[in-house]
């Protein structure tokens, strides 16, 4: 199951239901990385389990539209950020009118190169296929 960025930010808050164990109001639970953990603050009572999967962690595919870097070594960090070789690169920008490239990865990578080429100046955007998760653009969960 794919979780939406609102129900993903809820599910990582704290939040606090009655323990198994002892019966009080005390179980609080909170999704850390992919495992929901569970613990009362009462008896000491604990679960955790990995059963979360954000739809930022699945292998669905999205794209970010790269405009050209307009010196050199923005063009290596862009080739660095991108896993490319320079010269595939710029045959790349070649191929696509010279200004622009999209590149397709998995939601979670396209997120942190986004992140990371808007960090060198760089004038990126995204594609219409990662619209619905322009949260994850700032969520502190997603490293990048």
């Amino acid at each position: 199951m794919d979780y939406t960025c609102d129900e993903c930010y809820y599910m990582r808050q704290p939040h606090t239901t009655t323990c198994p164990r002892c019966g009080k109001e005390t179980y609080v639970g909170q999704v850390i990385g992919l495992t929901a953990v569970w613990k009362c603050t009462n008896c000491g009572e604990g679960v955790a389990g990995a059963s979360f999967f954000p739809a930022c962690w699945s292998d669905r595919p999205a794209s970010i539209i790269i405009s050209k870097p307009a010196d050199n070594q923005k063009m290596v960090d862009v080739a660095r950020i991108l896993n490319m070789n320079i010269i595939d690169l710029h045959k790349e920008f070649k191929k696509n009118s010279g200004n622009h490239i999209e590149v397709t990865s998995k939601l979670r990578e396209c997120i942190q190169r986004y992140r990371s080429i808007s960090k060198l100046g760089i004038p990126c955007e995204l594609g219409s296929d990662i619209k619905e998760f322009e949260r994850s653009l700032d969520c502190p969960y997603i490293e990048g």
